[in-house]
């Protein structure tokens, strides 16, 4: 599976020109191991990778989660609610579901976790969060559209179900950040289960069929 990472951040510092800030960004690449980051292959799966993508979503999201729900006013509880009011439209996934009708869900779910921490005012932290939800969607493109691990099948469609959602929006939207982790960590902390043992399954399949 190929894709490209696009949209590297640009740092715009005075009195530095391009040139010079390219060469300083792409050390710091290379004393880090991540040098050409820009239009390289994306390494193949794994589940070890998806678990630790998952603790490290967990952690950025409850953060930025609970500064959310101390400096997020109307503007952001309404964003909350509209989110999830276009969710609850979209059938959440489950066997024989289309493509398209899969992509909506996608679409709508994660609008509607990006709304729960859209009053976090950390652009880095924000930032962090989102370079991991990247990486975990072609986990989930993957699990969700070669499923077939029957024993939590119904585990997996009741953590991606209205409920779950819905017992997370009133703990955000009534500032009981207590409730509001119990639910967060519970949800994404059962995806990274389910998710990992159905890719493993997967990985372990495509591995027997070639």
């Amino acid at each position: 599976m190929d894709e490209c990472i696009e949209g590297a951040l640009r740092l715009r510092v005075a009195g530095v020109s391009g040139a010079d800030l390219d060469a300083r960004i792409d050390k710091v690449l290379k004393d880090t191991g991540l040098d050409e980051i820009a239009d390289r292959r994306v390494a193949m799966l794994s589940g070890t990778e998806l678990r630790e993508l998952l603790r490290l979503r967990l952690g950025f999201e409850r953060e930025a989660m609970f500064r959310s729900m101390r400096e997020g006013g109307d503007v952001w509880e309404t964003g909350i609610v509209a989110a999830f009011h276009l969710l609850a439209r979209a059938a959440p996934p489950h066997p024989g579901m289309t493509p398209e009708a899969l992509d909506l869900w996608s679409q709508r779910h994660d609008a509607f976790h990006l709304a729960v921490i859209a009053g976090c005012e950390a652009p880095w932290l924000r930032r962090f969060h989102a370079m991991t939800v990247e990486q975990i969607e072609r986990y989930r493109v993957a699990i969700l559209r070669h499923r077939g691990v029957q024993e939590v099948e119904a585990r997996l469609q009741r953590l991606l179900s209205h409920e779950d959602h819905a017992d997370l929006r009133d703990a955000v939207l009534s500032r009981d950040e207590a409730r509001a982790d119990a639910c967060l960590t519970a949800h994404i902390g059962e995806t990274a289960v389910i998710f990992a043992d159905m890719f493993e399954a997967f990985e372990g399949s495509t591995k027997a069929a070639e």
